[in-house]
């Protein structure tokens, strides 16, 4: 994706304040809602264009490692 599609509260970032901002506008807007929605969608297209998004990660790392697969 080119854009954030969920906030990330990391570190000090995580806290009461913004935690119960970014989950209490979620829960209260139908339009973030349904974003959300068609965002994990197109994601989740994009991820298993070419198969299962864990097994092309895992070749990839392996492949990076210099392991042949058969």
């Amino acid at each position: 994706m080119d854009r954030e599609v969920v906030k990330e509260l990391i570190q000090d970032e995580l806290t009461v304040e913004n935690l119960c901002k970014s989950l209490g506008s979620l829960l209260q807007d139908s339009q973030q809602q349904a974003q959300l929605k068609a965002d994990y969608a197109l994601l989740l297209e994009k991820l298993s264009a070419e198969g299962a998004p864990s097994d092309k990660a895992a070749s990839t790392l392996l492949a990076f490692m210099g392991v042949k697969t058969s």
